[in-house]
C-alpha cells in the first residue's frame, strides 16, 4: 500500500514508504528516467508513475505490482493584469496621487488553479495581505501572490505611485 502525494513548491522532494505485511522481503522500485531503487523508502523529485514489487526472500514469490502516480503541482500563480483606480473606481492611468485623488486602490487579476494569499509591501513599512490595497503615499509598491495549496509564488509585480499635488499660483 502506497499513499499518493504530489510534488509542490512547498514539498519538492517526496519520501515514499510502503506498508508491507512481511518483513523478510526485498524491494524493487522503478520509475521515470530509468529510476531504480532497492530500498523500502524512496525519495522522489520527479513527476511520474513509480512501481514497487516486493519479493519474499523465503518463497521467492513476488507481490503484485503496486504503483503510485506523482503529479507535478509546481505551477506558479500569474499576476495577469494590474489596476490603479481612485476610490470611486475610475482608472488612474498615470498612477498619480493628486489633490483630487489623494487615495488610490491597487489590485490585480490573478490566474491560479487554487486560492491565493496576497503579500503587498511598500514605502514606510507598508505591508498588507488583502486582495486590494489603498495607498496614500508616493513610492514603489510590490505584490507577490502565493498558491495556498502548493506554496508556489508568483513573480513580483511593481506599482509605482507618484505624487503630483502641484497647486496653481496666482500671479500678482
Amino acid at each position: 500500500n502506497v499513499v499518493s502525494k504530489d510534488i509542490t513548491c512547498d514539498e519538492d522532494v517526496l519520501t515514499i514508504t510502503p506498508t508491507v505485511s512481511s518483513t523478510n522481503v526485498t524491494y524493487s522500485w522503478t520509475g521515470p528516467d530509468n529510476f531504480n531503487k532497492t530500498t523500502k523508502t524512496i525519495n522522489v523529485d520527479k513527476a511520474g508513475t513509480y512501481t514497487l514489487v516486493v519479493n519474499d526472500k523465503t518463497t521467492g514469490c513476488p507481490s503484485a505490482p503496486s504503483s503510485i502516480t506523482i503529479e507535478d503541482k509546481t505551477k506558479k500563480p500569474v499576476i495577469e493584469e494590474t489596476y490603479i483606480k481612485n476610490v470611486s473606481g475610475e482608472d488612474i492611468l498615470d498612477g498619480a496621487l493628486t489633490c483630487k485623488n489623494d487615495k488610490l486602490v491597487l489590485s490585480a487579476d490573478i490566474t491560479c488553479d487554487n486560492s491565493v494569499s496576497y503579500s503587498w509591501i511598500g514605502p514606510n513599512g507598508f505591508s498588507k495581505t488583502s486582495a486590494t490595497v489603498e495607498v496614500t503615499v508616493e513610492g514603489t509598491y510590490k505584490l507577490v501572490v502565493k498558491d495556498t495549496k502548493t506554496g508556489c509564488q508568483s513573480d513580483e509585480r511593481e506599482f509605482y505611485i507618484q505624487e503630483n499635488k502641484d497647486k496653481p499660483e496666482i500671479e500678482k
